[in-house]
């Protein structure tokens, strides 16, 4: 193992905390960030904690469900939602242009400290009315968090959602389409200077503005008193020497705790739309509405019969409406502008190649094939799906998959990706964007599965483009189904990440973090904060 990662046992007798702790979690809009903190804000309060998130509107019922109380991050970071009748995202979208930037999420590391300086005075206020013991937040995300944790003394773990420290390396190489010449405006950039050089003055701060070197490197891990993995060793994405050196000398701590698997029935974030509106108010295509029970009920019904099943989902990001990346978007090529497919194009594509694998004109015949649509209205289209499939907005994903799932078509997301591994299901990748071509490339190199690019056509060729990528998904889902040495690799890669530890590891090492957290800070563990936090005069801080 590398030093800067530790193998823990899932159960340290005698360093967890029986006094109730008072805990903030502080997540964005984004499902696949929040949904893993769920089953660990779920454990807390059952063993008589305090969970409070820190988080927006669409969140709300999933993390009520979980049984914490949630606070509107829009209503205290005043600063940066100057309009609370505008989503997350057209509030980026004024700052983009604020700054003369185009409205592009791939912009936001040339604003990092901008973004920073308009969320932190609130995120302080709101840590300061709580009180917590510790906060829990994405580091991939929200920066505010750790260093408003930071400033305040604070404990903080950070919970990264993608394939470790190294899959920022990847996902920041593979998403530039010129690296060098992004890293060199990023770290000239005069707004972001700026505001970095303000954040710094005001808060007694060393913060690097731009894109921090080596690439990958980002002060979220280091300033976090322990960041949880969910994945395993072996799964996640390897680091650069220089990276790896970077987090060993300062002694920052990663711990793959594998995925984080909620109780059956938990409700989750799913497909939503930045607006507030939910999947659940989206039409249901592809037949009468079915409850989660019913549908858990089919599965089981279907492998005691002998039936394959067959699970589909893009996710909820491609099916969502968010700019260049959602419903409507167009990745932007090396031009600026967009081309290629659209989110929904290529989704409509991928089912219609499920269709075509597996569609059938009998309900009861061939396999159950159960398909997520997402929260658009009438996300089929034209389309029609066949007998034997079962369309909805959102369909309970884990508890499908622990019920028994032969194939999963998925968009290759981190939590999907690992999900299906852990039940030991095969995959065919059908990636959008982000760490999801990644994932694609690591199912073909495990052995559990095929993958299915997103074309690029040019202006023009999309019609093509889909037909041909439609062939492509029909025949890897039909080779995957075929062929047992697929699900054989995802059987021994279920036994790897079950030995992760799971929830239970997680709580654990959150419980002992906030335990010793007194007694690790006096005997100096925290030294290596200092080249980014420097003591501090009582009160500079007063009044953020």
């Amino acid at each position: 193992l590398h030093p800067s990662f530790h193998t823990m046992p899932s159960s340290v007798p005698g360093m967890v905390s029986s006094a109730p702790k008072k805990f903030a979690f502080i997540m964005p809009l984004a499902s696949g960030h929040i949904n893993p903190s769920f089953p660990i804000a779920r454990s807390l309060v059952q063993l008589g904690h305090e969970v409070h998130y820190f988080c927006v509107e669409p969140m709300r019922a999933a993390i009520e469900g979980t049984g914490a109380t949630f606070h509107s991050s829009v209503e205290h970071q005043r600063e940066f939602f100057t309009d609370p009748s505008r989503s997350v995202f057209e509030h980026l979208a004024m700052l983009f242009q604020e700054v003369g930037l185009g409205v592009d999420l791939g912009n936001m590391d040339l604003i990092r400290s901008v973004i920073l300086e308009r969320k932190l005075p609130g995120t302080l206020r709101f840590l300061r009315s709580l009180s917590p013991d510790a906060v829990v937040f994405c580091p991939l995300i929200m920066r505010e968090a750790v260093v408003a944790a930071k400033v305040l003394g604070i404990p903080c773990v950070g919970l990264n959602t993608i394939a470790g420290p190294g899959a920022a390396t990847t996902l920041f190489r593979t998403q530039c389409a010129d690296p060098d010449g992004f890293i060199a405006k990023a770290n000239t950039f005069e707004p972001e200077i700026a505001a970095a050089a303000r954040l710094n003055k005001r808060y007694g701060l060393n913060l690097p503005p731009g894109v921090e070197l080596p690439v990958g490197k980002s002060y979220a891990f280091t300033l976090a008193n322990l960041n949880l993995v969910t994945t395993s060793e072996d799964l996640q994405d390897p680091m650069t020497e220089d990276l790896a050196r970077a987090y060993e000398s300062e002694g920052t701590e990663f711990v793959c705790v594998g995925p984080l698997l909620d109780r059956e029935g938990a409700p989750r974030a799913a497909g939503h739309k930045t607006q507030g509106s939910s999947a659940a108010a989206a039409h249901n295509q592809g037949g009468p509405v079915v409850s989660d029970q019913e549908l858990i009920a089919k599965v089981r019904a279907a492998r005691e019969a002998g039936r394959p099943v067959v699970l589909v989902s893009m996710g909820t990001v491609i099916t969502g409406d968010m700019p260049s990346v959602g419903w409507e978007g167009r990745r932007l090529g090396a031009d600026g502008l967009p081309h290629g497919l659209t989110g929904r194009e290529l989704c409509r594509a991928a089912w219609a190649g499920a269709f075509d694998a597996f569609g059938m004109s009998d309900a009861a015949e061939g396999p159950l094939l159960l398909v997520s649509l997402g929260p658009q209205e009438n996300p089929l289209g034209d389309l029609a799906a066949p007998a034997n499939a079962v369309c909805a907005p959102v369909l309970p994903q884990v508890e499908l998959l622990k019920a028994g799932v032969d194939l999963f078509l998925t968009h290759g997301g981190q939590n999907s990706f690992t999900e299906s591994l852990m039940h030991a299901t095969p995959v065919v990748v059908c990636p959008g964007f982000g760490d999801q071509p990644v994932n694609a490339s690591k199912a073909v190199a495990l052995g559990v599965g095929l993958k299915v690019d997103r074309p690029e056509p040019a202006t023009g060729a999309e019609a093509d483009a889909s037909a041909k990528y439609q062939l492509e998904v029909c025949q890897a889902l039909r080779t995957v189904q075929q062929e047992p040495r697929f699900a054989a690799a995802a059987a021994a890669c279920s036994e790897r990440l079950q030995a992760a530890g799971g929830v239970p590891r997680a709580v654990e090492l959150i419980l002992e973090l906030v335990t010793a957290a007194e007694p690790r800070q006096a005997a100096g563990e925290d030294k290596r904060m200092s080249a980014a936090f420097p003591t501090q005069p009582p009160g500079s801080v007063a009044g953020a």
